[in-house]
């Protein structure tokens, strides 16, 4: 639930970095910085603007919306129920 910035890995296997980073900055959570585009000045930048608290107020917020906090839960409740209807209450296959 923080604001970013995201430089994504140029060379990672279908471009998966950048496009994860793209979604994140079309919900307004975070800056790309394109390898082929990553300088000094350029970086120094977008870390300025950031110094900035309501953009990173804005940005935190939109990073929030984006969660999902009890998908953990959820996945082992998926997996409890279908652990059961395979070996049954007692661990013992059915």
């Amino acid at each position: 639930k923080k604001a970013a910035i995201l430089i994504p890995f140029a060379a990672a296997a279908d471009n998966h970095q950048e496009l994860n980073a793209r979604s994140l900055v079309e919900a307004g959570a975070a800056v790309m910085i394109l390898e082929k585009e990553l300088t000094g000045e350029r970086l120094a930048k977008e870390v300025f603007a950031l110094m900035n608290p309501e953009r990173r107020r804005q940005m935190e917020k939109a990073a929030g919306s984006l969660g999902h906090p009890e998908a953990a839960k959820e996945i082992a409740d998926v997996l409890g129920e279908m652990s059961a209807q395979r070996w049954g209450p007692e661990g013992r296959k059915s």
